[in-house]
Protein backbone atom coordinates (compact mmCIF):
# COMPACT_ATOMS: atom_id res chain seq x y z
CA UNK A 1 0.00 0.00 0.00
CA UNK A 2 1.32 3.42 -0.95
CA UNK A 3 2.21 5.71 1.93
CA UNK A 4 -0.16 8.67 2.48
CA UNK A 5 -2.82 7.21 0.19
CA UNK A 6 -5.53 8.43 2.56
CA UNK A 7 -4.17 11.96 2.55
CA UNK A 8 -3.94 11.99 -1.24
CA UNK A 9 -7.52 10.77 -1.50
CA UNK A 10 -8.73 13.44 0.92
CA UNK A 11 -6.90 16.11 -1.07
CA UNK A 12 -8.35 14.88 -4.37
CA UNK A 13 -11.90 14.78 -3.02
CA UNK A 14 -11.48 18.14 -1.32
CA UNK A 15 -10.23 19.78 -4.51
CA UNK A 16 -12.97 18.27 -6.66
CA UNK A 17 -15.78 19.17 -4.28
CA UNK A 18 -14.67 22.69 -3.42
CA UNK A 19 -13.58 23.83 -6.86
CA UNK A 20 -15.78 21.87 -9.25
CA UNK A 21 -18.97 21.21 -7.34
CA UNK A 22 -19.25 24.31 -5.16
CA UNK A 23 -17.13 26.77 -7.15
CA UNK A 24 -15.26 28.00 -4.06
CA UNK A 25 -12.03 29.89 -4.64
CA UNK A 26 -10.96 29.69 -1.00
CA UNK A 27 -11.42 27.23 1.84
CA UNK A 28 -10.44 27.91 5.45
CA UNK A 29 -10.36 25.94 8.67
CA UNK A 30 -9.45 26.61 12.27
CA UNK A 31 -8.01 24.51 15.06
CA UNK A 32 -7.14 24.96 18.71
CA UNK A 33 -3.46 25.66 19.33
CA UNK A 34 -3.47 22.79 21.84
CA UNK A 35 -4.22 20.36 18.97
CA UNK A 36 -1.22 20.66 16.61
CA UNK A 37 -2.07 17.36 14.88
CA UNK A 38 -5.04 19.09 13.22
CA UNK A 39 -2.70 21.80 11.97
CA UNK A 40 -0.38 19.20 10.46
CA UNK A 41 -3.27 17.63 8.55
CA UNK A 42 -4.27 21.05 7.20
CA UNK A 43 -0.68 21.74 6.12
CA UNK A 44 -0.55 18.41 4.30
CA UNK A 45 -3.68 19.46 2.43
CA UNK A 46 -1.82 22.57 1.26
CA UNK A 47 -3.31 25.08 3.69
CA UNK A 48 -1.19 27.95 4.98
CA UNK A 49 -1.48 29.63 8.35
CA UNK A 50 -3.29 32.95 7.93
CA UNK A 51 -3.54 34.14 11.48
CA UNK A 52 -3.95 33.48 15.17
CA UNK A 53 -7.09 34.45 17.04
CA UNK A 54 -5.83 35.22 20.53
CA UNK A 55 -7.62 34.07 23.67
CA UNK A 56 -10.77 32.90 21.89
CA UNK A 57 -11.86 30.34 24.47
CA UNK A 58 -12.64 32.17 27.70
CA UNK A 59 -12.67 29.26 30.09
CA UNK A 60 -9.21 27.98 29.14
CA UNK A 61 -7.80 31.13 27.50
CA UNK A 62 -6.82 29.29 24.35
CA UNK A 63 -5.74 30.61 20.96
CA UNK A 64 -7.23 29.42 17.66
CA UNK A 65 -5.09 29.07 14.53
CA UNK A 66 -6.72 29.95 11.20
CA UNK A 67 -5.51 28.27 7.97
CA UNK A 68 -6.63 28.69 4.39
CA UNK A 69 -6.03 27.63 0.81
CA UNK A 70 -6.86 29.48 -2.41
CA UNK A 71 -7.51 27.60 -5.64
Amino acid sequence: MEKNTGEKDIRRRHDRFCASVKGYHKVYARYFQSNPASGKVMQKLGMKQEGILLKQVEKEVEDIISNGIIK
